[in-house]
């Protein structure tokens, strides 16, 4: 099941729920089924160990094609 976020529009609570698709959910404070869905916030996803290598630095910077994938210690990037 997904979690999505929503909010109560009759006591203002913002909540996190896994609901099934088809499902009503209710508002954990105060029961009611009037939840407004939220915008989800996305988080990227990143490989924390190779985010301080030279290549993953000279991606950033747009200069990756300087690196060959045997420079790159296993990062990934190429």
């Amino acid at each position: 099941m997904p979690l999505y976020s929503f909010q109560c529009p009759d006591c203002g609570k913002e909540t996190e729920l896994l609901v099934a698709f088809g499902d009503t959910p209710s508002c954990p404070a105060c029961g009611s089924v009037a939840m407004k869905r939220l915008l989800s916030r996305v988080a990227p996803h990143a490989n924390a160990d190779a985010a301080g290598t030279p290549c993953a630095q000279a991606a950033r910077d747009g200069a990756l094609a300087s690196f060959s994938p045997s420079e790159c210690r296993g990062c990934a990037c190429h």
